[in-house]
């Protein structure tokens, strides 16, 4: 049997740690956010032979704007321009033509055009997204078990998933210039409902087994925790484990968008399966025992 409450110490640590390290690089490097959220423009294209000095001096000469920053990655065959404004239709016109004039493999990928302020709007409605779906996940999972202890522990581990996962693209950001855009967003709510799945999982069993019991102390709930998180464990590693191949496999055949969207649900699954024994269940415990010793004093 997994004695889960007793490692306990070793998981959190270890969460912290991970945490510091992502806030650290939060607040000293902060993130890289696509046009979506910024607002700009953004131009992705295939050319061969490309040069990212010629690039800038075709599109400079066209947005004469001295305030307006030109950024260009290439990735393999895609080259990425990302301007800071949004600019006119003529203008992204006339970048194609001239493009398309230096290099005739020019061939246009992706085009989005943001204006500022629905950048800010798409921020304000991704973050009601977010919390919408946090206080619909405490409600649903209070309703279920009967106690609001249960939903405090899943939604602790789901924004120790969050804040984790957020802090590793931090990370990414600095040293692989990953963006956080919409496909992101998206990464992080379909972690919450996986984290959640696990987590519902073992408080089932958890609720399960004490009802066969008749003693009801601090004890008796750590063995019914080790208990559970045990007879679960393997079932919940197997179903991760099919998700992880999948996950792994398609970023490997992917890149540019794609591959951060599935680094990020890969990494999510990873941290669900984590989260939900060592994290959920191990919350519960703790916030129990404090419960009682303050009845108790």
């Amino acid at each position: 049997m997994i004695n889960i409450i007793k490692i306990r110490l070793i998981s959190y640590t270890l969460s912290l740690l991970i945490i510091f390290l992502g806030m650290f690089f939060i607040y000293k490097h902060g993130m890289k956010f696509s046009t979506e959220f910024t607002g700009g423009t953004t131009i992705s294209f295939k050319v061969n032979n490309s040069s990212k000095e010629q690039i800038y001096k075709i599109i400079k000469n066209i947005i004469k704007d001295e305030t307006t920053v030109i950024n260009i990655k290439t990735n393999k065959s895609t080259t990425t321009v990302k301007i800071s404004k949004s600019i006119p239709n003529n203008q992204i016109k006339q970048i194609q033509s001239n493009l398309k004039q230096k290099y005739p493999s020019f061939m246009l990928e992706d085009l989005i055009v943001v204006e500022p302020s629905v950048g800010k709007e798409l921020i304000n409605k991704t973050l009601i997204a977010v919390i919408l779906s946090i206080t619909v996940i405490f409600l649903f999972v209070w309703k279920s078990f009967g106690e609001i202890l249960s939903s405090t522990a899943a939604i602790i581990a789901m924004l120790h998933d969050v804040v984790v996962l957020i802090g590793i693209f931090a990370i990414f950001s600095y040293f692989f210039n990953a963006e956080v855009n919409l496909l992101i967003v998206t990464a992080i709510l379909t972690l919450l409902s996986f984290s959640l799945y696990d987590t519902i999982v073992i408080f089932d069993e958890i609720r399960k087994i004490k009802k066969k019991q008749k003693a009801d102390n601090l004890e008796v709930l750590k063995e019914t925790i080790n208990k559970a998180v045990s007879n679960v464990f393997v079932r919940s590693i197997n179903n991760s484990i099919t998700s992880i191949i999948a996950l792994f496999s398609l970023a490997i055949f992917v890149n540019g968008d794609l591959f951060w969207f599935s680094t990020a649900l890969l990494i999510g699954v990873i941290l669900g399966t984590y989260s939900s024994p060592f994290i959920a269940a191990t919350s519960y415990y703790d916030i129990k025992k404090f419960l009682i010793k303050r009845k108790n004093k």
